[in-house]
C-alpha cells in the first residue's frame, strides 16, 4: 500500500493473545466511560475492535471502530498534557487501528487515507510519548484481567518509569498487581507498593474513578473508615456514570447501607436496564436482604444475558428458595454446555463435581469430571480454595486433598476391578495430586526462616 513500512503501534501490533480474544465477551464488563476515564475509554474500545476482528464480526468491528473515532475527537489535548499523556500518540493508535479495520474490510481508499495521515511510531520517542505507548499497551492486556495480569505489570511500570506524573499509568500499576496478588499469589490483602501505586493515582488526579478502586483498596486492607469515607464522599457528589454507580451499588450493599445501593443501582439502571452487570447487582442486593424471589428474577436474567457468575448465584438462591427440589446439576451441565471461559468451565465442572460425590453418590462421575477440571488449568488458585456450597456455604476446600485423601481411597476401596477408562482416570488424578505435593513441598523448602 506504499506507506506500509511504517512502524505501527495498536492493538494490530502489540502481539496480543488471539484465544484471550476470542474469548472477550464486553457484555460481561463495565464500560469504562469517557466522563469517568477518558483515555482508557479510548483504548478500552480501540481494543475491543481488534477482539471483535479476531472474532471474525468484522461489521461489529468497524462499527466500534466509528466509536472510538468519537470518542477520540472528544479527548482535550491541554488536559491529557497535563496528566503527562501524548495527544499524538492516542491519535497514531486510533488511525493504525483504523488502517488495520480498513484492510481487513477491503475499503482500500479508507486504508490508504488512514496510512497517508499516521506518523511513523518510531518519531514518537519523547518520554511522555513513550510513556503513553507502553501504557496504552498495558490497558489493552488489562482488558483481560487476571488471564492478562503478568503481561500487564512490565508495561505499566515501563509507562510508570517513563511517565512518572500521569495518574491513569499508576492507576493500570496499581490494579494489575492486585490481579497478581488475587489470582496468581492467592493473598487477600493488598501489597504496600499495590496500595502506593493507586494512592498516587488519586493524589495526581482526585476524581471518583480513581477513588472507587482506592476505596476498595482500603476495604481489602480493612481499613473500613477509609473506605466508607471515599465511598460516601463519591456518593454525594452524585455521578452519573453507569460504572461508578455500579461499584457503589455493590459497596453499599456489602455494608447492608440497601437505601443507598438501590438509589445507586437505580441510577445505573436508567441508560440500560438490560445491562448484566445492573441485573447481576440488583438481584445480590435482593439476596443480601433475604428478599429471594425478587432475587431470582434479576439473577436468572442477568444469567440470560451471559453473565456467569450470576447464573451461579441464581442457582444458589434457587437452592435455597426450592428447598432441594432445584435441578442444580441440570442447571451446571446447562451452565457448562454454554460456556467459553475457561476459568468458569473448571468452576463449573468443580461444582458438577460436588453435586455428584455429596448427592449423587456418583463416585466414577465425580472423579472423572474433577480429572477435567484440573485438566483445564492445573496451576488455578481455586483448586486450592474451592467453596464448596453443595454441603455448606462456608466450607472451602483443597481439591487436591479432597481427591488424595478421600475420594480415591473411597473409591479404590468400592471398586475390586477397575474399568480400563477408570484405571486412565486414577492414575492421571494421582499424577496430578503428587506433582501439586511435591510444588508444595519444593515451595516451603525455598522459604527462609
Amino acid at each position: 500500500m506504499g506507506e506500509t513500512h511504517k512502524s505501527l503501534e495498536c492493538p494490530f501490533t502489540w502481539g496480543i493473545d488471539e484465544d484471550l480474544a476470542r474469548e472477550f465477551d464486553e457484555s460481561q464488563e463495565i464500560v469504562v466511560e469517557v466522563e469517568e476515564q477518558p483515555v482508557l475509554a479510548l483504548v478500552n474500545s480501540l481494543s475491543i475492535t481488534y477482539f471483535l476482528a479476531v472474532q471474525k464480526s468484522h461489521r461489529d468491528a468497524l462499527n466500534k471502530l466509528h466509536e472510538s473515532q468519537e470518542i477520540f475527537k472528544q479527548l482535550d489535548k491541554r488536559t491529557l498534557e497535563n496528566d503527562a499523556t501524548s495527544h499524538e500518540v492516542l491519535e497514531h493508535i486510533t488511525q493504525a487501528t483504523a488502517y488495520h479495520v480498513h484492510t481487513l474490510l477491503d475499503m482500500t481508499s479508507e486504508a490508504k487515507k488512514a496510512m497517508s495521515e499516521l506518523k511513523d511510531s518510531k518519531a514518537l520517542r519523547s518520554k511522555p510519548e513513550l510513556g503513553s505507548i507502553y501504557g496504552c499497551r498495558s490497558i489493552a492486556w488489562s482488558c483481560f484481567h487476571e488471564a492478562g495480569c503478568q503481561r500487564v505489570v512490565p508495561l505499566a511500570e515501563a509507562a510508570v518509569s517513563s511517565s512518572p506524573t500521569c495518574s491513569l499509568w499508576h492507576h493500570i500499576l496499581g490494579k494489575s498487581l492486585r490481579h497478581v496478588r488475587r489470582n496468581v499469589d492467592g493473598l487477600h490483602k493488598p501489597s504496600p507498593r499495590e496500595k502506593s501505586c493507586l494512592l498516587r493515582s488519586y493524589e495526581l488526579s482526585p476524581i471518583p474513578f480513581y477513588g472507587i478502586h482506592v476505596a476498595q483498596m482500603y476495604r481489602e486492607s480493612e481499613e473500613r473508615e477509609k473506605c466508607r469515607k471515599i465511598y460516601s464522599d463519591i456518593y454525594e457528589s452524585r455521578p452519573t456514570s453507569v460504572g461508578i454507580n455500579l461499584r457503589l451499588g455493590k459497596a453499599f450493599t456489602t455494608f447492608n447501607d440497601f437505601v443507598k445501593a438501590e438509589e445507586c443501582l437505580n441510577r445505573a439502571g436508567e441508560k440500560n436496564q438490560q445491562n448484566p452487570m445492573y441485573l447481576h447487582y440488583k438481584g445480590c442486593l435482593y439476596r443480601k436482604e433475604k428478599k429471594l424471589k425478587e432475587a431470582a428474577v434479576y439473577l436468572k436474567e442477568a444469567g440470560k444475558n451471559g453473565n456467569h457468575r450470576a447464573d451461579f448465584d441464581y442457582a444458589e438462591v434457587m437452592m435455597r428458595l426450592s428447598r432441594g427440589s432445584f435441578d442444580y446439576l441440570g442447571h451446571l451441565q446447562r451452565m457448562f454446555e454454554k460456556c467459553e471461559n475457561v476459568n468458569f468451565k473448571q468452576t463449573i465442572l468443580l461444582h458438577i463435581s460436588m453435586q455428584s460425590y455429596y448427592k449423587k453418590t456418583d463416585l466414577d462421575s465425580a472423579l472423572k469430571n474433577l480429572l477435567k477440571a484440573i485438566e483445564l488449568n492445573p496451576d488455578s488458585k481455586q483448586l486450592m480454595n474451592f467453596r464448596n456450597i453443595s454441603v455448606d456455604w462456608n466450607e472451602y476446600l483443597n481439591i487436591f486433598d479432597l481427591v488424595s485423601d478421600v475420594l480415591l481411597p473411597l473409591y479404590l476401596k468400592r471398586r475390586q476391578e477397575l474399568s480400563a477408562d477408570m484405571k486412565d482416570v486414577v492414575k492421571s488424578l494421582k499424577h496430578h495430586c503428587e506433582k501439586q505435593r511435591n510444588e508444595l513441598s519444593a515451595s516451603f523448602q525455598g522459604m527462609t526462616l
